[in-house]
């Protein structure tokens, strides 16, 4: 057992008949173990060889990403800290190395140890960038069908818990994340982070994903990812930009030719209505009337897609999916996360 673990061990109400929510206690439906006197007598003592801080500035900020972290062969990282000439240091490292698992001679490969500062800043940008894409939040929050006002609110949400990202307290970054993601695994080639739609949802302030619609995609965020060592220490260096592609989507750009087909139909005399159109072409009318509005994209976005460097969530799926595309190009940017 290590000496955090004692700790909480030595300073759980459970034991004494009480339980603890948040940062209060309360009394327990269960029989005591150990009296009140006693339990006490222990926190003071606890509290006696507690090391006293000489300055703000030395007190152990929290890491955020505690409980969610893990690595390659599913082991628990764990928070550590480290201090060199006055400074303090966080980690986070293999549990099998924080007991003191590693037996001499093993490689630094059988093990982790990350900068957390690095890995937490990570984390902070890939969930302001979730947050900040309204495509792939309808997506994950099952809102195609959402009304105008819905995706306006959804959009606002996002941005304001972006924000807070930025400027809230660690605590309140911690709860924020840890709602948003459920699990953070560390592999030798990249970063696979899952998102809790449940949680995504309710951090938005939206209704939670209905039981009768279909489960949405799995909320997965895969980040390539190269390891450089510096002795037990390992550095995360981001390959390319994982939130855009490198090369044009075919199903994509299928999508956007088969509105400006159907446009092109109807404005040249070849077809008077939607209704013609589907008989002409063997579609059905709702599908036409679904995909014609892809063809009053702005053109910036047209040869972003083109080009291939759309964001890699927009997929013909995801676009085809969206029932109300926004008129004003601006919007439609900000819908689409380009730009």
């Amino acid at each position: 057992l290590s000496r955090g673990i004692l700790y909480r061990i030595l300073s759980n109400p459970i034991y004494k008949g009480c339980v603890r929510h948040g940062k209060k206690v309360y009394p327990g439906q269960h029989d005591a173990i150990i009296d009140d006197d006693t339990f006490e007598k222990v926190q003071a003592h606890l509290n006696d060889q507690a090391s006293n801080r000489r300055s703000e500035s030395n007190v152990t900020q929290p890491h955020l990403l505690t409980g969610i972290l893990y690595d390659d062969i599913g082991d628990r990282l764990s928070p550590t800290h480290a201090a060199t000439r006055g400074k303090r240091y966080r980690y986070y490292i293999s549990h099998r190395l924080m007991q003191g698992l590693v037996q001499a001679g093993r490689q630094e490969k059988d093990g982790w140890r990350i900068p957390a500062q690095q890995i937490e800043t990570i984390a902070r940008k890939q969930v302001s960038q979730l947050l900040n894409s309204q495509i792939r939040l309808m997506d994950l929050c099952n809102l195609h069908k959402a009304d105008t006002e819905t995706v306006q609110q959804l959009a606002a949400s996002g941005h304001e818990l972006t924000e807070r990202l930025k400027t809230a307290n660690k605590e309140e970054q911690r709860q924020l994340l840890q709602s948003i993601l459920s699990r953070i695994t560390l592999q030798p080639d990249a970063i696979i982070m899952e998102v809790n739609t449940k949680g995504l949802a309710e951090a938005l302030g939206i209704p939670s994903i209905d039981a009768n619609t279909s489960a949405p995609d799995p909320a997965v965020i895969t980040l390539p990812i190269r390891l450089r060592r510096r002795g037990v220490e390992t550095k995360l260096v981001l390959n390319a930009d994982p939130q855009t592609t490198s090369s044009p989507d075919p199903g994509l750009i299928r999508l956007i030719a088969q509105a400006h087909y159907f446009l092109e139909q109807l404005t040249n005399g070849a077809a008077r209505s939607i209704t013609d159109l589907a008989a002409i072409t063997g579609t059905n009318p709702t599908e036409i009337s679904r995909i014609l509005p892809f063809a009053f994209l702005a053109p910036d976005i047209t040869r972003t897609i083109l080009e291939g460097r759309h964001p890699v969530e927009l997929t013909a799926r995801h676009l085809s999916r969206i029932e109300h595309l926004p008129i004003t190009w601006k919007d439609q940017r900000s819908a689409l996360g380009i730009g």
